[in-house]
This record gives C-alpha cells, sequence and structure tokens, in this order.
C-alpha cells in the first residue's frame, strides 16, 4: 500500500441478530463501479473519462458531508455504511438527513456509534413504545410518533450539541416546502422527518405541522452548502458529488470527481 494511502473499504457488515445482516459499501457505490466486488477491487470516481481517484481516496482527501438519503426500514442500510466508515476512520464532518436517514444521521451525530450504538437502540425499542394509535384525529395519521425512546437513547439532545453538523429535512405542509433544522430538540425533528403522510400524524415544530422530509428532499441535499463535498448515500447506491448553486437559487448537483 502506497504511504499516505487510506485503508481500503469493508467490504460489508454484518451485525448481530440478523438487524443489520449483510449490509455493505455497495450503499457508498461510486459511480463508473460495478457492486461490491468493484469496490474491494478499488473502484474509481469518474466523470467520464480519465484517470480518477479511489472512493477511499476520495473520503480521505479532505472533510465532506454524508447525505442520507429517505427509504422505507433504510435505517439498517444508513447504519451499516456509517459503521464500515467509522472502521476505516473516514467519518464524515457533517450530515444531512431525510426520513430514514434523518434517523440513523442524527443518532450518529448525538454520539450513538453505528455498530453497536444503533443496533442496541433498534433492539431494545418496541414498536408499541415508538409508535401510538392516532385516535383524536385519524383523518390525520393512523399512528402518532413517540419520542420518548429516541430522547432516552441519544447521548445528546439538541442539535447544536452534535460532534457533527447534523441537518435534518423536514416538510412544512403550510409552506408545502422543504424546511432544513439546523437547531433545537433532535427527536421531534426527526419524528418530522419520519412522519409519513396519512401512515404517521405530522409532527409540529415551532408551531407548524411538518411532515416526511422524503416528500421534498429525497437526497437530503437541501441541508447541504453549496460547494461543500458531499458523499450521498442512498438505499441502493451513492456517489460522490459537489453541490452548486444556479443563478436561479436552484439547488443543483455536479457528479464526478471532487
Amino acid at each position: 500500500r502506497a504511504a499516505g494511502r487510506a485503508p481500503p473499504l469493508s467490504p460489508s457488515l454484518s451485525l448481530h441478530r440478523g438487524l443489520f445482516l449483510s449490509l455493505s459499501l455497495e450503499t457508498l457505490q461510486p459511480l463508473g463501479a460495478r457492486g461490491v466486488d468493484g469496490m474491494s477491487r478499488g473502484a474509481r470516481v469518474c466523470d467520464g473519462g480519465g484517470d480518477a481517484p479511489t472512493l477511499r481516496d476520495w473520503l480521505a482527501a479532505g472533510p465532506y458531508t454524508l447525505a442520507l438519503s429517505s427509504s422505507f426500514f433504510g435505517f439498517y442500510s444508513h447504519a451499516g455504511s456509517l459503521a464500515a466508515l467509522e472502521e476505516v476512520g473516514l467519518t464524515p464532518a457533517a450530515i444531512t438527513g431525510s426520513s430514514a436517514g434523518a434517523l440513523a444521521g442524527a443518532a450518529w451525530a448525538a454520539g450513538l456509534d453505528a455498530r453497536d450504538g444503533m443496533r442496541d437502540f433498534m433492539l431494545r425499542t418496541r414498536r408499541e413504545d415508538a409508535m401510538r394509535p392516532f385516535w383524536r384525529r385519524p383523518c390525520a395519521g393512523l399512528m402518532k410518533l413517540n419520542v420518548g425512546p429516541l430522547e432516552s437513547a441519544l447521548p445528546v439532545l439538541e442539535l447544536e450539541r452534535t460532534r457533527v453538523p447534523c441537518r435534518v429535512s423536514v416538510f412544512d405542509v403550510l409552506s408545502l416546502r422543504t424546511r432544513v433544522v439546523t437547531s433545537g430538540a433532535i427527536a421531534p425533528a426527526v419524528a418530522a422527518s419520519c412522519a409519513v403522510p396519512l401512515l404517521f400524524a405530522p409532527t409540529v415544530l415551532d408551531g407548524r405541522p411538518c411532515f416526511d422530509g422524503g416528500l421534498g428532499d429525497c437526497d437530503a441535499f437541501a441541508g447541504c452548502v453549496p460547494g461543500e463535498r458531499v458523499l450521498r448515500c442512498g438505499q441502493t447506491q451513492g456517489f460522490p458529488t459537489r453541490l452548486t448553486r444556479e443563478p436561479s437559487g436552484d439547488m443543483r448537483v455536479r457528479k464526478g470527481r471532487a
């Protein structure tokens, strides 16, 4: 191995009792690669031609933001990816998240380690503790999310105290726009970002009802700062990107080399 080169990323992870079974860095697959085998051979991040760094080289090149996308039960996939990054010491300098990505990202940023802390949290959290029937207004959602189990598991409870900046995307029902939560209590922000319409009642943040962040920000890019290095982690694949802001003010994503 060349001097100064970052250690190779683990090709796969398998955690206790099957909850995180067979999670792998396929979720962080760079453009041009083909699955985990490509990663283990040194898959390359490419923009259509020429030499390009491997993903581990890209991660080691400087601080980056990890964008954790929304995905049904994608918490397990995101936790596996975070565990692999922890294992080789290439953790993000900031995290953004929508829905399941908000849950995994906020839990990690608050101090839970991905391999044991998140696993233990999921093993001891019962469905009936986290989700309760919402009979008062069933038209707003069949269930209401209870933030108690998450609050009891987090080492810190405010976004201002997380070990890296954590930005949670929620969907503001009144404005019909994505809102990025960067301060205040972690658990209510995560509950709002995970509140799937019809299934869950909206969570009220600062007097405004909010639904699942994936409604308007599936990739969790709304919380990213233009110009920063971003690794997008989805349930099926991911890629390094650099964000730019067009003159119109809309966020755009440029795939390829950092």
